[in-house]
Parts: C-alpha cells; sequence; structure tokens
C-alpha cells in the first residue's frame, strides 16, 4: 500500500474518520488537481492508483471521454461504471481503454457518475470501499 499522506478520495477502502473534509470534483478536476502535487506523486504512479482514469481532450482542447490509467477496475471494463450507468449507453465510444463521448456537450446526462471524492483525514484499509452513509450524504 502506498502512503497517501492524510489525503485520499473515493474508491479505495474501510473508513476511519477523525475529520470529515469532502471535496466532490469529477474524475477530470481530480486529475488535474493532482497531477503536480508531490502530495499524490506516489498515488499516481502505482499500477493499482484508484485515481484510474485521465481525461482526454480534442484538438480544440475540448473535454471529450477518459481513458484508463490504472489497473484499478480494469477487468472487464468495470471502470466504466464508475462513470456512466451502462456500457450500452448509444452516447458513447468504447475502444482501446478509452470512453468517449459521441456528444461532449451532453456530458453531464451522460458521465452522471463521474463523481470524484477527495477526502481529508479519513484512513482507510485494505479491500473494502468507503461507506457513504446519512451522516455524509447531510454534510453534504
Amino acid at each position: 500500500m502506498y502512503p497517501m499522506r492524510n489525503y485520499t478520495y473515493w474508491g479505495l477502502m474501510e473508513v476511519i474518520v477523525k475529520k470529515l473534509e469532502i471535496m466532490i470534483m469529477t474524475f477530470e478536476r481530480a486529475y488535474n488537481l493532482m497531477k503536480s502535487d508531490k502530495m499524490f506523486e506516489e498515488m499516481f504512479k502505482h499500477q493499482y492508483s484508484p485515481l484510474h482514469v485521465e481525461p482526454i481532450y480534442n484538438e480544440n482542447d475540448r473535454f471529450i471521454g477518459y481513458k484508463l490509467r490504472s489497473k484499478e477496475h480494469e477487468k472487464n471494463d468495470e471502470w466504466i461504471l464508475d462513470i456512466i450507468k451502462s456500457k450500452k449507453d448509444q452516447n458513447i465510444i468504447i475502444e482501446d481503454k478509452r470512453l468517449l463521448l459521441k456528444d461532449p456537450s451532453k456530458r453531464n446526462e451522460i458521465f452522471v457518475r463521474d463523481a470524484c471524492f477527495l477526502c481529508e483525514n479519513i484512513f482507510f484499509a485494505v479491500k473494502k470501499g468507503m461507506e457513504i452513509d446519512d451522516k455524509i450524504l447531510n454534510i453534504l
């Protein structure tokens, strides 16, 4: 397990909460915020990094989708369901570990699960997801 230095985000493991501070953002924003931050360097390099997708932009720098960048949720393209409800959605293209929007202007309608949590002072154990219960939902 790689050190997280009191910071992590949605997707890792069992939680022990000391002081709960949560930021919710898209995977795109999380990637762009964390990619050059030394605090997250080890997480970025890990082969099972929980920040497992990288944004894709077209020639006009417009967001058009994601590509898988780690082995997290790689099996059977499970990572795609972290972002959309169904792999059979007619508004997407899935190819070569990439998830592309046919019409990027419909991003909010299609990428309905595109939510990444950055939590301060939450510590995780191995092999169990973070429970989002009523207490956390009331904070949000």
